[in-house]
């Protein structure tokens, strides 16, 4: 009798034992934080995983800003540069890093994604001039108040990415463009190209990059394809030439 309850005992705890790896492994793939974090929140929160990715992401947050506050002028030479154009709406943003190492890891590279894509979308609230480009720059106190596709301002975010990553990140300044829709085009090029973005142009990330803005007369004989070729070597022209300061 013992022996068969003994068993039984044995075969549940290894079945609870697998519930908790799946667990375990679902919240480390769906949070990207470390496995003993990861085992930390599912203990404190019984298992369940909305409630232990909250507590990461609070926790995380916590831990981001103590992080961040510690690290307070430390020099940041590294970093990239993005560029995201979405039609007659783009944007280019800077952020920068400590070291080299950090700026190719896929966690910076999220990070500058969503702080572009948010310039972006920040470039279709502004408003639209028949016969110019509306152009706007954002310092770093503006961009810190953008909000990222997840709801948290730029500033959160750079605190959970401070402390995913341990070093000093620095929101560095933005340009959004608005064209008029049919006779603007906007191109984009990063050098050298950074990241993997399969077959989309955009978003892209570089050491250097450019933004040129463009007409449409109407007898052009290019063709799309042709036109947006053209707009990306215009953009290289201007990466090569290292102007010392931007036209727009």
């Amino acid at each position: 009798m013992f022996a068969q309850v003994l068993t039984r005992c044995l075969q549940t705890c290894a079945s609870l034992r697998v519930v908790e790896k799946a667990t375990l492994m679902e919240l480390r793939k769906k949070t990207g934080y470390t496995f003993s974090n990861c085992k930390k929140a599912l203990e404190a929160n019984n298992n369940d995983v909305k409630k232990a990715e909250k507590w990461l992401a609070d926790e995380a947050k916590k831990h981001g800003w103590a992080k961040a506050a510690q690290m307070q002028g430390r020099s940041t030479t590294q970093g990239l540069v993005a560029i995201h154009v979405d039609g007659p709406f783009a944007a280019m943003a800077e952020v920068n890093c400590e070291t080299d190492f950090v700026a190719r890891t896929p966690d910076f590279q999220k990070f500058v994604e969503q702080l572009v894509r948010s310039c972006a979308s920040h470039a279709k609230k502004l408003p639209s001039l028949e016969t110019s480009i509306m152009k706007v720059r954002l310092g770093p106190k503006e961009l810190e108040k953008l909000r990222i596709r997840d709801g948290h301002t730029v500033e959160e975010a750079r605190a959970l990415a401070v402390g995913k990553l341990g070093e000093q990140l620095a929101v560095r300044r933005a340009l959004c463009l608005r064209g008029e829709a049919g006779t603007t085009l906007l191109a984009g090029y990063c050098h050298p190209q950074n990241g993997d973005n399969g077959d989309k142009k955009y978003p892209c990330f570089g050491r250097y990059g450019a933004l040129v803005a463009y007409r449409d007369l109407g007898d052009s004989p290019l063709n799309e394809e042709e036109r947006e070729e053209l707009g990306r070597r215009l953009c290289q022209q201007v990466v090569a030439l290292n102007p010392s300061r931007s036209a727009c």
